[in-house]
């Protein structure tokens, strides 16, 4: 076991998987001040002698002078304890040059400790994760490399109690770095250690002769824009993997979790990975650990790209996907993708392990290796505050993919109950926010809260898989608005439904999006708002005009009006309904008149259907009789509450002490258990 443990058109999709990896190709070069040898500082080079000081001397020089090569000539074998790469540098090990790590605890320059694994309760506690890293890179540096034709040499006594076991590359917040062309023989621990550092490539890399258990080969622990491939790595552990964290205990030292970033944009491709471990390896795995974070969001796994590798082991493609250490929901992964890989299992195992298709996942794309491995069938977090999603800790951007300034935020925007959705900075290219669901063939209606700057943005519904266009809408109003799509899907697959710009490129326009839903048919279903919801308590302060503030997705007509009382409540109540951007009665006023004695929902026949539009607000009020009593549920549109076609805000519930008046005002966004009867 590891030590870690373990859019408009099909043009667009292109356009839009190009531009998630746009940065690969504007990484700063290298600084070339100075090109110097480790020799010229006192390297001696012949394998015994401790070259740490005169290594570490150069490329302090070469740091200070602005940047530049620190050269390992060929020819030499130059023993080391840990070095620190700093900003500007990169260290070249030339073609037959060595790089060789001691294991004499007085070469270092940070204490060492022998052994593999820490004693307590702590799994899979190794002391790799508190012993500095052969060649270490930490918090602030950039623009450095790890380049040639040379080779990095791990060693081993033969006995884990003996020996000094660390990793041979880690890098802690590092931005913009090449791991190039090196070769890393002899791995006791992970050859490429990557913790929280973005804008990076490894390359070339060859890693040959695990010495033992744990030699993963690159290791990725929330990192962004990192792209690994044309890579040949043996391993004695787990070949690849992208690994989602959240304040794990093993860290501390020389990295820590504690204050995570989400992993994004990685790109894993013409890897050839050979796995030796006898058995429970993978190739490339998820380890997505993160059960602690109280806003997933933070930690989540987004825009995954894993293609055109061969990879050989017991579980060529697997997953982690329950944090042992603080057991919680589990890491949010969207816009997943596996094409084109060769899957060679080996030791009886399979090409995927149980865990892929358990994953909670969005917008996930894969070929036939993956069948019946799909996306989420609902959306989930709908209202970017948890809603849909097993645990309110789903929020932000938990499972909805963002292209270019695409975000959530929860700024007073006139929104109420938390977090939207956003879209912004259209001069930089396509910005969109959208969800990927799998869906079988069908009529569909996808709605949401919409809001825009003034430009004209679409809702769209599209067929992930070539960008096909099923259906979509334009909005530009500048208020909260109630929009609704429908279309038909023709073929099971996975669809992405959400906001784009439309194809506006101006720097200040935004867009923003709350409260989706995705209900099935398009004709509509009846029904009521509110389902199995009872109020918290009752009150009878003051005379009131009480509403609900709702929208249908489709057109249709309300039939009733109900209330749910207490068995005290009676006599003469108003009924109205209103719409809403107007203020106007659409129905009423009705004069309804409850005998006391029962407690529960109470039912208003309305004399005349009321026909309603689709997506259009309306309120549907019902005022308190001379006893004043009324139902509340403090809180209880904290979040939206739908049912079917009936959509309601955060804040739905509303008031007016004014007798006859439209209710708009919100206290504690309570619920005070107006209702309608809907039919299509």
């Amino acid at each position: 076991m590891d030590v870690t443990r373990r859019t408009q058109l099909s043009v667009l999709s292109l356009i839009v998987a190009l531009m998630s990896f746009a940065w690969l190709f504007a990484l700063p070069g290298r600084a070339s001040a100075m090109d110097v040898s480790v020799l010229g500082y006192g390297a001696v080079g012949n394998g015994t002698t401790n070259d740490r000081a005169a290594i570490q001397a150069a490329i302090d020089a070469v740091n200070a002078a602005g940047g530049g090569t620190v050269n390992l000539p060929g020819g030499y074998t130059f023993l080391t304890g840990d070095l620190t790469l700093k900003s500007n540098v990169t260290l070249n090990l030339n073609a037959n040059a060595v790089l060789k790590e001691s294991q004499n605890t007085a070469h270092y320059a940070h204490a060492q400790t022998y052994g593999r694994l820490k004693s307590g309760s702590i799994p899979w506690n190794a002391w790799a994760d508190n012993n500095y890293p052969l060649i270490f890179a930490g918090p602030g540096t950039t623009n450095v490399a790890i380049t040639g034709a040379g080779k990095i040499q791990m060693t081993y006594t033969g006995n884990d109690a003996t020996s000094i076991v660390i990793h041979a590359i880690g890098f802690y917040q590092v931005d913009n770095f090449t791991i190039s062309n090196i070769t890393i023989d002899g791995a006791t621990m992970y050859n490429i250690a990557l913790r929280q550092s973005t804008n990076g490539v490894v390359t070339g890399v060859k890693t040959t002769n695990p010495a033992t258990l744990n030699s993963d080969g690159v290791s990725l622990a929330n990192c962004q824009n990192i792209r690994v491939y044309n890579n040949t790595l043996t391993t004695g552990d787990d070949g690849i993997y992208v690994w989602a964290s959240y304040n794990d205990p093993r860290g501390g030292t020389w990295w820590s979790t504690a204050n995570p970033i989400p992993t994004k944009n990685i790109e894993v491709d013409h890897n050839n990975v050979d796995v030796q471990c006898a058995g429970g390896c993978h190739g490339f795995l998820f380890i997505n650990w993160t059960g602690g974070n109280p806003d997933q969001s933070t930690s989540e796994v987004s825009r995954v790209n894993v293609h055109d590798n061969t990879l050989k082991a017991t579980y060529p493609i697997g997953a982690l996907i329950d944090d042992p250490y603080t057991p919680g929901p589990r890491t949010p992964t969207e816009s997943v993708t596996f094409k084109n890989n060769t899957l060679i299992p080996v030791n009886g195992g399979t090409k995927l392990d149980g865990n892929v298709a358990s994953m909670p996942k969005t917008d996930f794309s894969g070929d036939a290796d993956f069948a019946g491995i799909t996306s989420s069938t609902t959306l989930l977090n709908t209202n970017f505050d948890g809603a849909g999603a097993s645990s309110t800790t789903y929020k932000q951007t938990s499972f909805w993919t963002n292209e270019g300034g695409g975000g959530a935020s929860n700024a007073a925007v006139g929104q109420p109950g938390g977090y939207y959705g956003y879209i912004q900075n259209f001069n930089l290219g396509y910005a969109g926010i959208y969800q990927g669901v799998h869906l079988t063939p069908g009529t569909y209606t996808f709605s949401a809260s919409v809001q825009s700057s003034g430009a004209s943005l679409r809702m769209f519904a599209v067929k992930a898989s070539d960008g096909t266009v099923l259906q979509s809408t334009a909005f530009s109003g500048t208020g909260w608005t109630a929009k609704s799509i429908t279309f038909t899907v023709a073929t099971a697959g996975t669809y992405r439904l959400g906001i784009d710009n439309n194809g506006g490129a101006s720097a200040t326009a935004w867009g923003r999006i709350d409260s989706a839903a995705l209900t099935t048919g398009g004709s509509g279903t009846s029904g009521t708002i509110f389902t199995t919801q009872t109020p918290v308590g009752y009150d009878n302060d003051t005379q009131y005009e009480l509403g609900t503030k709702f929208y249908s997705t489709v057109a249709g007509s309300i039939t009733k009006a109900r209330i749910y009382t207490n068995a005290t409540e009676g006599g003469a109540h108003t009924v109205r309904i209103w719409k809403a951007s107007t203020g106007t009665v659409v129905a009423g006023p009705y004069t309804w008149s409850i005998t006391a004695g029962t407690a529960g929902w109470k039912e208003f026949t309305l004399p005349a259907a009321l026909t309603i539009a689709a997506n259009t607000d309306y309120i549907v009020s019902v005022s308190t009789s001379s006893d004043h009593w009324y139902p509340a549920s403090s809180h209880g549109f904290d979040s939206p509450v739908n049912n079917g076609n009936l959509i309601t805000y955060a804040g739905s519930g509303v008031f007016t002490t004014t007798s006859g008046a439209m209710p708009t005002s919100t206290y504690n966004n309570a619920n005070y258990f107006r209702d309608v009867y809907f039919v299509p």
